[in-house]
């Protein structure tokens, strides 16, 4: 069977996530709220400086590649959804194609290669990275990874400079992807070590070839370190001390993620420890200890390796250092790991010696009921409705499903089934951040005007910088309580902070007009058009 047919697998099976809708949970923010910003090219040198969610009091991630395959989906696809999800679904069938292409370099049958290739095509676990929109980082991410790993492993085969440039041009597309790629590195040196003789011969040979590339990476690193620390300039950061001590605070989630590969039930949009099981997790961490024992026995050292891909990866993902609030565990974070777990299950089949065969059949067999799971389990991400009903039924514990269920609601009309889950989410979390500016829209459409203004009030206390609590406690200023002073100086403050909201300029320059301060609204429109912005005239 060619590795081809993976890609073929990978794709039939999330072709129908070509009529997926938004989720909301971040790609109304990412793609539905910045189509103008993706769409214009002149932004391509911003996407560099500015961090993922393009708000400047600051972020975490710094995904410059993402947004940047976010920009080319709005313009070749004219800002529609079916491009973006298009582009997940390729990107997911080329990984699949590279992990059976990066384990037949390991050295395992084609056969076998391409079996555990379809195996990860349809694993269900892997589903929400390709149906989530922005799962996408972590497609890039593995596809970079990877296609860095098969050239250093092909590299080992042939030394050519070839060779050292696809592992360099790609592992500075991944670092440029997500930081977690810093994870390579000790794991190329751990690579070495069990090729130890290879490796000093190759020192010996081509020294000087591997003597520029760690140069160029550097380059590279420095780059992308001055840059990331550019966009996250106004992040807030946080101690070493904290940072470890929620990594060992999460660790559990490991059995978490190890449970739902070997036994894919109870998938969820956005699981947490406190209601999801960890039984199959520490039966699957039992096994699979078991197993590298019996395979150090044997001498089968790249289960080990795969053992540390797979924690490598994952350690991130554990990371939420935000102690005072529930942790996450969403499942497209175990895209990349997942192909340390399918490396120990190589070296697991290929010791079966002459039942390898037999193995590879009943992995291929085994996609059969994989693969209803996945499809099965992609219908959770076809709108936002479906999706946070999901999400508040697997994750009663956690405000934030809550919150973005009766967001929902109230976009479909629905206030008192909103204002329910927006108070459930707050017996959960008293300091939920933005429920209170929801409840603030609810009463004011049920013309309830003081009880909308203390609910703008509570959130500018709770949350200070959101924009849209600004914005609607300036329009309930204006069109409620004809105060034109007080609602231009919510979105004057607005604009300060966020010098590229359009909603903000658009009704400032309409309060000036209408009260006839032309020169204030030809300034205000000026400086909006030098930044971009279109406005509604």
């Amino acid at each position: 069977m060619s590795k081809w047919w993976v890609f073929v697998a990978a794709c039939l099976l999330y072709v129908r996530t070509l009529t997926f809708d938004y989720t909301f949970l971040d790609d109304n923010a990412l793609i539905l709220e910045r189509l103008d910003f993706l769409q214009n090219l002149g932004n391509l040198g911003k996407i560099f400086t500015l961090q993922v969610f393009y708000s400047p009091i600051g972020g975490f991630y710094y995904r410059p590649l993402l947004t940047l395959s976010f920009m080319l989906d709005a313009i070749w696809g004219g800002g529609g959804l079916w491009a973006f999800h298009l582009t997940n679904i390729f990107l997911h069938g080329g990984v699949s194609v590279l992990v059976a292409a990066v384990l037949e370099k390991f050295g395992y049958r084609r056969g076998l290669s391409i079996a555990l290739g379809l195996v990860f095509a349809v694993h269900p676990m892997l589903t929400q990275a390709v149906a989530w929109i922005p799962g996408r980082n972590d497609l890039l991410l593995a596809a970079f990874c990877l296609g860095a790993l098969w050239f250093l492993l092909n590299y080992y085969q042939k030394q050519s400079w070839q060779n050292l440039a696809g592992f360099g041009l790609l592992f500075s597309a991944a670092i440029f992807t997500k930081e977690t790629t810093l994870a390579l590195l000790p794991l190329i040196g751990l690579y070495a070590l069990y090729k130890r003789q290879a490796t000093r011969d190759i020192i010996r040979k081509d020294g000087i070839r591997l003597y520029l590339l760690g140069i160029g990476l550097l380059a590279v690193l420095g780059v992308w370190f001055l840059l990331r620390s550019i966009a996250l300039a106004l992040s807030p950061g946080y101690p070493l001390g904290i940072v470890i001590t929620s990594f060992l605070a999460n660790f559990k989630a490991v059995f978490l993620y190890l449970g739902k590969f070997f036994w894919p039930a109870g998938l969820s949009v956005l699981p947490t420890l406190l209601d999801s099981s960890l039984l199959p997790g520490w039966v699957a961490a039992g096994v699979l200890g078991a197993l590298l024992v019996w395979l150090a026995t044997k001498k089968r050292w790249l289960a080990f390796f795969g053992a540390a891909w797979f924690l490598a990866f994952l350690s991130p993902a554990l990371i939420r250092p935000n102690l005072e609030y529930i942790s996450d565990f969403l499942e497209h974070r175990a895209y990349l790991p997942a192909v340390g777990l399918l490396l120990i299950l190589a070296e697991f089949f290929t010791h079966t010696g002459k039942r390898v065969g037999q193995a590879t059949t009943a992995l291929v067999l085994l996609s059969l009921p994989l693969a209803y799971l996945a499809f099965d389990h992609s219908q959770v991400f076809a709108d936002r409705m479906t999706f946070w009903t999901n999400a508040a039924a697997h994750s009663p514990h956690h405000p934030l499903t809550h919150k973005n269920l009766g967001a929902m609601y109230y976009l479909d009309g629905r206030h008192q089934e909103a204002a329910a889950s927006y108070h459930r989410a707050l017996a959960l979390n008293p300091k939920e951040p933005m429920i209170y500016n929801n409840l603030g829209l609810i009463y004011m459409a049920e013309n309830n005007f003081s009880q909308a203004e203390e609910a703008y009030e509570k959130e500018l206390e709770i949350n200070p910088y959101y924009e849209n609590a600004l914005i609607n406690y300036g329009l309930l200023r204006y069109h409620h309580q004809q105060n034109a002073t007080g609602a231009a100086e919510l979105w004057q403050q607005t604009i300060a902070i966020y010098p590229d909201s359009a909603s903000a300029y658009q009704l400032l320059i309409n309060l000036y007009l209408q009260e006839n301060n032309a020169t204030a609204a030809a300034s205000l429109t000026n400086l909006a058009r030098s930044r971009g912005i279109n406005l509604n005239y």
